[in-house]
């Protein structure tokens, strides 16, 4: 008996070993500059049968550095979230939890313990999925050939950090894992999905067992869910001679799509869902593709593919140029935000109470800072480590004795912005 299988993603099939990982390459795109994914001494893996991730990328830009996929590095992340750990679900191919930039604490090449003070209150989290303060959804999925796609968040250094698409020099971008490895094989490839194009679908069938003998039909089917519901047959039906044992046969069919999104599969030894084909296997349940492959036919009246697009306005209206990808998603993301500080005005207070005091009574300081990064706060008989604080600063007061005049003042973002108040003795009253 033969036995009819579909090379490639998420089958054991005995021609191919599969790697229990597989190393994640290439280059992200963020406002802080491009991130890669592997070099000499590092890399982002990915584990092909639970899909954990770990391992480091390293951000181009200086200051920035080394970004951890490690479990243990992003354990506690922030609140609210359904996991923490970064991994690929097997099933849904979406990719969820959080990475962490180790620039944000003070040894930056352990990517835990003490929070940087000079950071400004950055943490170096980054949600590789999530729901943006609009409502609108956003995160990273694993494509067919373990190519990522989407964006995530890293928020202040990083921004929208994308995954894929065209740099301005015209030359694509991307991340993913190796595309000749079987595990990222994908059971159907497509190309030319454009709008009055003929999209090419094509599929490698293997026979497993004993020669089939003779040759046989096979069939693509597409469906507009994603669970492949509802299935509809395309045509005609694709012929292929005969498979010795382990031996493999390429099917393709050419067909033009309407604009929309599509998902599709190929079955062997049939020419249609009712036929029951003419070759005895051993199995004859699983002569089609394991997986739905997506399809996104581009409507070129919305975008031309490749050419130029803005990204949106961040707080000053300002925007960066991109390029249109595929699926007429821009690659570009807005300016930094930190251009837009200067709007925003600093909220620093410092006070004694009382101002003036008889020498040798005690007057309470009391100071509070909002819309700036750090703080210092200096005067006579202040105790504790005040240098440096991240803000906001919620109101903090310390008592303590005033012995002679007394200046105190707090200062932010290098000095830039500084309150003071002083603290008065009052004279002793003398009999005339």
């Amino acid at each position: 008996m033969a036995g009819l299988l579909f090379a490639g993603l998420g089958l054991a099939l005995p021609q191919y070993v599969q790697a229990a990982t597989i190393d994640i390459t290439g280059w992200a795109w963020s406002q802080g500059g491009w991130i890669s994914f592997s070099g000499p001494g590092y890399g982002v893996r990915e584990d092909t049968v639970t899909g954990e991730l770990s391992g480091f990328a390293w951000a181009s830009n200086p200051g920035l550095g080394w970004i951890s996929f490690n479990a243990a590095d992003v354990a506690g992340c922030p609140p609210g979230s359904a996991e923490c750990a970064p991994k690929v679900n097997p099933d849904t191919q979406v990719i969820s939890g959080w990475a962490r930039a180790c620039a944000a604490f003070t040894d930056t090449n352990a990517c835990i313990g003490t929070q940087d003070p000079n950071s400004g209150g950055w943490d170096g989290w980054i949600a590789l999925s999530g729901t943006a303060k609009n409502g609108e959804p956003y995160g990273l999925t694993q494509k067919p050939g373990c190519a990522w796609g989407g964006f995530a968040w890293g928020s202040t250094n990083f921004g929208a950090i994308s995954f894929s698409g065209t740099a301005l020099d015209g030359s694509p971008y991307g991340v993913g894992g190796p595309p000749n490895d079987p595990t990222c094989t994908p059971d159907l490839t497509v190309s030319n999905v454009w709008q009055g194009s003929s999209s090419s679908l094509s599929a490698v069938v293997s026979n497993a067992n004993v020669s089939t003998g003779a040759g046989f039909s096979n069939f693509f089917q597409y469906s507009l869910k994603s669970d492949g519901s509802d299935p509809k047959d395309l045509s005609p039906a694709v012929a292929l001679g005969a498979l010795p044992k382990g031996g493999t046969g390429t099917i393709s069919l050419t067909h033009g799509f309407d604009p929309g999104t599509y998902y599709v599969r190929a079955c062997a030894d049939k020419s249609s869902r009712s036929d029951d084909g003419n070759i005895v296997e051993s199995d004859d349940n699983n002569n089609c593709s394991q997986r739905w492959e997506e399809v996104v036919v581009t409507d070129t009246n919305q975008c031309t593919p490749g050419g130029v697009c803005e990204s949106g306005p961040n707080c000053n209206g300002d925007t960066n140029a991109g390029r249109f990808n595929s699926r007429c998603e821009c690659s570009a993301t807005p300016p930094p935000d930190v251009s837009c500080r200067e709007t925003v005005v600093p909220d620093i207070k410092i006070k004694a109470v009382p101002a003036r005091v008889r020498k040798g009574t005690q007057s309470t300081i009391t100071w509070s800072a909002s819309n700036v990064e750090t703080c210092s706060v200096t005067g006579p008989g202040l105790t504790g480590n005040l240098t440096n604080l991240p803000a906001p600063i919620a109101e903090t007061s310390q008592t303590t004795t005033i012995t002679s005049q007394s200046t105190y003042t707090i200062s932010c973002n290098g000095g830039t912005e500084s309150k003071t108040v002083v603290v008065n003795i009052l004279p002793i009253p003398e009999e005339i």
